[in-house]
This record gives C-alpha cells, sequence and structure tokens, in this order.
C-alpha cells in the first residue's frame, strides 16, 4: 500500500492530508508517495506546431491551475501566449490579445518565482536544453538514491 508524504520533507501525512512537521495542508495532486520525490519531467512534449491546441490548453487554465503546473510545461504555454499576443496583434482583437498578455505575465512571473528569471525568448533549443537539465538532474538523483526522502531519527 502506499503512503501518502509530505512532498517537501517526506514525512508521513495524516488523514486529512496534513503534514505534521511543515504545518502544511496537501490537495490529493500535490501528494507524494513512499517518500518518492516529484518528478519534474513531464509526461509528454506539447506539440509547438499544433498552436490552436496549445492556446485553448492555455486559455483553459486558471492561475491557481499555473502555479501547480511543471516549470517546464510552464516555459511552452509561455511559447504559446507570446505567439497568441502576436497573432491578436496583428489581428487588432484588443480583448485576446489584452487576454494573453496577462496570461504572459502570469506565467512569466510564476518562473520568475521559482528561477529568478524567466526567458526574454524561448527557442527549441531552450525548451531541448531545460528538458535535459530536469532529465539529467533526476538520473542523477536516482543514481545517488536520493530520489527518496529519508527518515530522520533524532537521538537525544
Amino acid at each position: 500500500m502506499e503512503n501518502a508524504t509530505c512532498k517537501y520533507c517526506g514525512t508521513d501525512l495524516d488523514q486529512h492530508l496534513t503534514c505534521t512537521y511543515c504545518s502544511l495542508t496537501f490537495s490529493p495532486e500535490e501528494v507524494c508517495y513512499n517518500k518518492e520525490r516529484p518528478s519534474q519531467m513531464i509526461d509528454s512534449i506539447p506539440i509547438i506546431d499544433d498552436f490552436e491546441t496549445m492556446i485553448f490548453e492555455l486559455m483553459s487554465r486558471s492561475t491557481e491551475d499555473l502555479l501547480k503546473e511543471k516549470t517546464i510545461t510552464l516555459y511552452y504555454l509561455l511559447r504559446a501566449a507570446r505567439k497568441a499576443k502576436d497573432k491578436y496583434f496583428r489581428a487588432k482583437d484588443q480583448e485576446r490579445l489584452t487576454f494573453f498578455q496577462k496570461k504572459g505575465f502570469i506565467v512569466e512571473n510564476i518562473l520568475l518565482e521559482r528561477e529568478g528569471t524567466f526567458p526574454l525568448s524561448i527557442s527549441d533549443n531552450l525548451l531541448r536544453k531545460k528538458t535535459l537539465q530536469v532529465s539529467n538532474f533526476e538520473q542523477s538523483l536516482a543514481e545517488k538514491n536520493r530520489d527518496k526522502m529519508k527518515d530522520y531519527i533524532v537521538r537525544m
């Protein structure tokens, strides 16, 4: 049976999904199991050429949903928001232009909080580089047996 654990410290969560060490309560989507660190790899690479699908994906996400999204996915969504903003600027569609400007600001600010910066431009090369960084980091954790959080026993 899987044990619900805190995604930050690895402590077992109570029945209300609360960590007694961090004093945080998690939603079921945020819970980790068996002290495993949450992966930042995305399940599938969004298809950049499918612009309309990316636009719909971005339009359907609230700020709260974007805050829970993996960082790599945010790079793809930021790229889509910027492309949409350019498209609607050229089409002189002020309502949609404003919408995608705001979505872009939201994603940029989430990236700024997480990484201390956000990209001025997003190329295919940048997206490959970010994906490779996460993959290499997670592989390194697994090789060093640090992909799970350890229990620490305090002795007095």
